[in-house]
C-alpha cells in the first residue's frame, strides 16, 4: 500500500553512556561560511560546556590552514576557531582539563600540545 498521507519522520537516535541516555540532535551546529570542515577526530567540553571539535585534513590532498579546533556553544553557535596553518599535523586526540587548559595530540610530532583559554598561542607540553 502506498500512502502519500502519512508523513515520514526520521527515528529519534539515543546513545547510551554509563547509564545515561542522550537524545542526539542533527544537524547541530553551525559553522560560518568559509570556515573547512574536516573529519572528525575528537570531541571534549569545557567547564562552560562549550564544545570543542577536533579535525583533521588530509596532509597530501588538503591545505592545512583552516583551525583544527573549532569551539561551539551549547545552543549549537560557532564561536571560535584556532590551531590551523599546520601546527598539528595530525590531530589523534583531545582532552580539557578542570582548568581549561586544552590538550591535543598530534600523532606525528610524537607530543602533545597544550593551550589555556587565556593563551591565544598552542604551545608545547
Amino acid at each position: 500500500m502506498n500512502d502519500t498521507s502519512i508523513a515520514v519522520t526520521r527515528p529519534e537516535l539515543f546513545v547510551g553512556i554509563a547509564g545515561v541516555r542522550y537524545r542526539v540532535e542533527r544537524p547541530w551546529g553551525v559553522v560560518p561560511p568559509g570556515i573547512k570542515i574536516g573529519a572528525y577526530c575528537d570531541v571534549a567540553c569545557d567547564s562552560k560546556s562549550n564544545v570543542y571539535v577536533f579535525q583533521r585534513f588530509d596532509p597530501l590532498v588538503d591545505d592545512l590552514s583552516p583551525p583544527c579546533v573549532l569551539v561551539i556553544d551549547t545552543h549549537g553557535k560557532y564561536l571560535n576557531g584556532w590551531g590551523g596553518g599546520g601546527i598539528i599535523k595530525d590531530p589523534h586526540h583531545l582532552f580539557i582539563d578542570a582548568a581549561d587548559r586544552v590538550y591535543l595530540v598530534d600523532r606525528d610530532a610524537h607530543h602533545p600540545r597544550v593551550r589555556h583559554r587565556r593563551q591565544a598561542a598552542v604551545r608545547h607540553w
